[in-house]
């Protein structure tokens, strides 16, 4: 070890470092199907990373908090770093992507075809993070970059997703992606075949409960096994309903979530509305004014998209009909 002068932010400090250090590895890590086999293939290839880094959305799915307590063994088990959990923060309070939406009266961009979700949930965070550790700051000084490791399969999709991220990457001066289940030509179905082998649970797609990407067979799945959190979901959708989603249809982008329930499975809706708070009467309050939203109400008055949800934010305590009457009030 010797000691080195580096700047850390607007600070020169001393640190303890190795005489020879080479790029800090770091493993994104999502806890589900794809990034758990990357970790196999790493153990597999003699590859240990320095860090693993998960990205808590505060909407992820049970089954991916379900699963930390497994991979947490076999980490252990391999010599593998630990965990490291980190979450974004926000100035405004809001706890998880759901708890922002609630509050909006909206729903992830991805239902708008955004990606904004994703960078300030998943990759933001990891990216303070790495700002703040001292391997990453040391390699930085040297003007060495660290390796950030992404699990993508060799999947048609995922190596389209490679591809936009090389591009959006290709000039960072931090950071070089490196993705070895494309590299080694590993797909889905391999993936789960290396977990299965190593007698792991199956992780799943790691998502949030209210992905917009979320296929309609996995929203049947959420019904069946996590009722209150398909509720919430369905009451998010309904609160955005009624503030006016524009071409977007609903949860699903393309189509409505409760309307597709409504179709295939209504015995079961009619259940999750009688036993669970689904934003029904957000529904209700729009259908029976005409299917007049608040950004239908609002807009003609000069209202623009923050002040329409600065409004409804205001008078979210007294309850959506009253204000929804409130807003008829002021259009007449």
């Amino acid at each position: 070890m010797i000691d080195e002068v580096i700047r850390l932010g607007r600070k020169m400090v001393q640190v303890k470092s190795k005489k020879i250090i080479g790029q800090p590895l770091i493993v994104s890590y999502g806890m589900g199907t794809d990034s758990t086999a990357m970790l196999i293939l790493m153990r597999n290839l003699g590859i240990i990373p320095d860090y693993i880094i998960f990205a808590d959305t505060g909407s992820e799915k049970p089954e991916t908090y379900a699963f930390k307590p497994h991979i947490d063994i076999w980490l252990k088990k391999n010599g593998f770093p630990p965990v490291t959990v980190v979450k974004a923060e926000s100035r405004k309070g809001y706890t998880s992507i759901y708890d922002q939406g609630l509050k909006c009266f909206t729903m992830p961009s991805l239902a708008f075809g955004g990606h904004s979700c994703s960078q300030r949930w998943k990759i933001a965070p990891i990216e303070k993070w790495c700002n703040h550790n001292i391997d990453c700051q040391t390699a930085w000084a040297r003007q060495v970059k660290i390796i950030k490791v992404i699990g993508y399969d060799a999947g048609v999709r995922d190596k389209e997703r490679r591809n936009h991220a090389h591009e959006a990457s290709k000039d960072d001066s931090k950071c070089d992606n490196w993705y070895p289940l494309i590299e080694h030509d590993i797909d889905r179905d391999k993936c789960k075949e290396m977990i299965a082998n190593e007698g792991l649970p199956q992780p799943g797609k790691s998502a949030c409960f209210h992905c917009p990407a979320s296929k309609k067979w996995e929203l049947k799945h959420l019904l069946d096994t996590s009722p209150h959190l398909m509720a919430n979901a369905l009451k998010m959708e309904a609160q955005a309903v009624a503030r006016g989603l524009g071409s977007t249809k609903g949860l699903g982008r393309s189509f409505n979530w409760r309307e597709y329930l409504e179709k295939s499975f209504p015995k079961e809706l009619r259940l999750l509305d009688s036993q669970h708070d689904t934003g029904i009467e957000f529904l209700i309050a729009y259908h029976e004014n005409g299917k007049r939203s608040v950004n239908d109400i609002l807009t003609p008055l000069g209202y623009n998209t923050t002040q329409v949800g600065v409004y409804l934010r205001k008078f979210q305590e007294v309850g959506f009909e009253k204000t929804y009457a409130r807003l008829l009030e002021i259009s007449s």
